[in-house]
């Protein structure tokens, strides 16, 4: 009875214990898994959702800043550049929205404001790039300090609001792990107690319930294991090194990304101090922050600052952006530093810095960075009651190296040039690329005048040594407008443009040479800007109008032939002689279209007079060097010709020496075919340049004009009358026929027939005349002939 109710109540005994070891070990599962679900919650949710929060404000930030950049540029390949980079984080962007979408727990509509306040953002950005192109610079400009700087805190607050939800829910999770861990403990306490207490009543019992005991022991072990490898995973999965620090300033883990950045193994890096990852130069200091951060913890979002740098276990340099999180551990607390390397990026964000302020070409300042320090020299001056001098410096006929040599041979010769400047100027300037052949040198507190000039020719003179480019020696010159501050100006705008018009006032009068700016330059500079501006629609205008100056045959008297001259009357300018509007016309390209017209126009009133019956006059037509260069010249004026049924040889082109200094094949070819053709080409201006004779031997004229200076005064002087003497006998020994311009006397006419001048031209005979009375003078002077001939 005993045994049995011994037995009984052993059993009984026995089965309550089992429940309670079987009731305590489901909790014990109950209780791991639930640490488990939330070590994996702690790692899908908060991390993730937290990580792509900051990578958003991180890309965001960097997008912004490219934009100012955007705003700032003054090229379009600058744009463009600074254009991609916002690209390449703008998808950044996009993939983490796509994260948080995925994984955030809260409120769908959080992440759905965020969103929408990014793709506000985008809008403007899009709209700033598109007021760039535009050249709209000042409105890019506002719109991206304004618009864009508010929508960028925008969204910030509101992915500021993700991460702080993400963060609330890690607490949650870990808090909820731990506490799952202090139940599990507990139970498994209970659990060794049972275990003991079943050991007294059987010893077989007590043994299967040890090994049992011992097999949950090895499943939390191995479960542990879990939650370690799963926060390796979760450190290792990160892309930026992640580095965990205790209180004193030591390593207790590290990811696979902090290995690969600094070249570590985890033996030589874990248990050693942080700053085994700083340069020895920051070392102390970093000791004293580390200190006071554990003092005052406070969690530091990615810092786009641009002096943060890290070494290597090689000593190679990293610039670095840094994030530092806190946490506590089992009343521990670390602090979580990631590090990312954007060492690339910065020599991109340092290359776009240096190519805004500086020339590509040359290393020499470009026009903003020339204006900022001419800036800051003109406030020196000031404040010190001193002068800066601006000196706009162009290089003289620098354009036929391109044409003649190439443009690399063209960059090859500023590069050298930009050098020899470089090394000349005074330690108190600056110099700057302008752009093409132009540099800007500002000097600062310059002494005196005789100061100013010595500098100035010493640049001439360095810039007019050969440069050597291949087998070619290049010779160059160079003319220079000076301004001065205070007295020429006290803005930049000023300074620039005196300094421009003294250039252009020293171009006008003779090259390789310095002018300073004084205000009857401005004068005159501005009468040929009036000129330039006005002279490109004077021909749609109908401004142009031809007049014609007979030419006379000597032996006979009658007229043989009138020449061309153009006349222009502007309704703002009034009249403007062709000496003061043909060289701008040739220099700003619009003498083609000119010339053209006279051609045209003068050739229909040749066709008029021989329709009248006058078949024997001839028309002669001046041309400019830049006519006379063009390929298009021969077609054109076998076209006219062909157009108004004139034969070739009723026409004569007059050139001047100008025209063949160049020696260029196409005017060699021109020349030839003219030839070939039959039309007449006169040597115009005989004796005002240095070389006549030599052309006149290489090249085959048929009629020699003689310049109106040697013939006005050949009634008072027996020199004079030998000289144009000479020339007419070394013509007709050439076999040209003789012209002489400028005739206005009785006396002169007389002197030029006995010189055997074959025909005169001057006012003596007449005026130049508007075509009716051409036509009735010619018709005139054919009718006297006639009576003359029945005489």
């Amino acid at each position: 009875m005993i045994g049995k109710y011994s037995y009984h109540n052993i059993s009984w005994s026995f089965g309550l214990i089992i429940f309670l070891l079987l009731f305590q070990g489901i909790l014990s599962v109950f209780y791991l898994h639930k640490i488990a679900d939330n070590t994996d919650k702690l790692y899908k949710h908060p991390y993730t959702v937290s990580n792509a929060a900051r990578t958003i404000n991180m890309n965001l930030i960097s997008m912004h800043r490219y934009m100012k950049d955007v705003a700032l540029a003054e090229s379009e390949e600058l744009i463009a550049l600074a254009s991609s980079l916002v690209d390449m984080h703008e998808k950044d962007v996009f993939k983490s929205f796509h994260v948080i979408f995925r994984s955030y727990l809260g409120d769908v509509e959080d992440i759905e404001t965020a969103h929408r306040a990014f793709i506000d953002w985008k809008a403007i950005r899009d709209k700033v790039i598109h007021l760039k192109k535009q050249g709209k610079d000042k409105e890019a400009s506002d719109i991206t300090r304004h618009e864009g700087a508010k929508h960028v805190e925008l969204l910030n607050a509101e992915t500021q609001r993700l991460i702080d939800f993400a963060d609330n829910k890690a607490k949650f999770f870990l808090n909820q792990a731990l506490k799952s861990e202090a139940n599990a403990k507990v139970i498994l306490i209970s659990l060794i107690i049972s275990s003991a207490l079943l050991a007294l009543f059987t010893s077989y019992f007590a043994i299967r319930k040890l090994r049992s005991t011992l097999r949950e022991l090895r499943s939390q072990n191995k479960e542990t294991e879990k939650v370690t490898q799963w926060v390796d995973s979760l450190l290792n999965a990160a892309p930026d090194a992640t580095v965990i620090i205790n209180e004193d300033g030591n390593i207790v883990r590290v990811n696979t990304a902090t290995v690969q950045l600094f070249g570590y193994t985890v033996e030589e890096i874990v248990n050693q101090p942080v700053d085994i990852l700083l340069p020895a130069s920051l070392k102390k200091r970093h000791k004293n922050l580390v200190a006071q951060s554990f003092k005052q913890p406070t969690n530091v979002a990615m810092s786009n600052r641009t002096n943060l740098t890290a070494e290597s276990k090689h000593g190679d340099v990293i610039a670095v952006e840094i994030s530092l999180n806190f946490i506590r551990n089992r009343g521990e607390l670390f602090a979580i530093a990631s590090l990312r390397d954007v060492t690339d990026r910065r020599k991109v964000e340092e290359k776009i810095k240096y190519q805004a302020n500086y020339d590509a070409l040359t290393g020499l300042a470009n026009r903003f960075q020339a204006m900022t320090k001419l800036s800051e020299q003109i406030k020196l001056a000031q404040h010190h009651q001193t002068n800066v001098k601006v000196l706009f410096l162009d290089l003289d006929d620098f354009k036929k190296v391109n044409d003649t040599l190439g443009h690399e041979a063209g960059d090859e010769v500023l590069i050298a040039l930009a050098k020899r400047l470089k090394e000349n100027i005074p330690e108190k300037g600056s110099i700057a690329r302008l752009g093409g052949d132009e540099f800007l040198i500002s000097l600062y507190n310059i002494e005196s005048q005789t100061e100013i000039e010595l500098i100035i020719d010493t640049l001439l003179k360095q810039i007019k040594g050969p440069i050597n480019v291949g087998e070619h020696g290049i010779v160059l010159t160079s003319t220079v407008g000076v301004s001065s501050y205070p007295e020429d100006g006290k803005t930049i705008s000023e300074l620039l443009r005196h300094a421009d018009t003294a250039m252009y006032f020293a171009k006008e009068n003779g090259r390789n040479q310095k002018a300073f700016y004084s205000n009857s330059m401005a004068k005159k500079v501005s009468r040929r800007f009036e000129i330039e501006q006005h002279i490109h629609s004077a021909l749609d205008n109908n401004e142009f109008s031809l007049v014609y100056q007979p030419k006379i045959e000597s032996a006979s008297g009658s007229p043989i032939g009138l020449e061309a001259l153009i006349r222009w009357n502007n309704p703002l300018l009034g009249s403007v002689s062709p000496d003061e509007f043909i060289p701008i016309a040739e220099s700003s390209g619009n003498i083609i279209a000119i010339g053209l017209f006279v051609l045209e126009k003068s050739l229909s009133m040749l066709k008029k007079l021989h329709i009248l019956g006058f078949t024997e006059l001839h028309l002669a037509v001046n041309l400019s060097p830049v006519q006379f260069e063009s390929i298009e010249l021969i077609p054109q004026i076998t076209t006219l010709l062909a157009k108004e049924n004139l034969p070739y040889h009723c026409l004569e082109l007059e050139i001047t020496e100008g025209v063949l200094i160049k020696g260029s094949q196409q005017i060699v070819d021109s020349f030839n075919k003219l030839n070939e053709l039959g039309i007449s080409i006169a040597m115009d201006d005989f004796g005002t340049g240095y070389s006549s004779l030599s052309y006149l031997h290489k090249y085959k004229f048929n009629v020699l004009k003689i310049d109106k200076s040697f013939v006005q005064d050949i009634s008072n002087s027996d020199s004079e009358r030998e000289l144009i003497f000479q020339t007419i006998q070394l013509a007709h020994a050439l076999n040209l026929k003789v012209v002489a311009e400028g005739v206005e006397t009785q006396t002169q006419a007389d002197i030029l027939l006995g010189s055997s001048c074959d025909y005169i031209q001057g006012y003596y005979y007449s005026y130049p005349l508007n075509d009716q009375d051409l036509i009735a003078y010619i018709t005139e002077q054919s009718i006297l002939q006639n009576v003359i001939h029945i005489n």
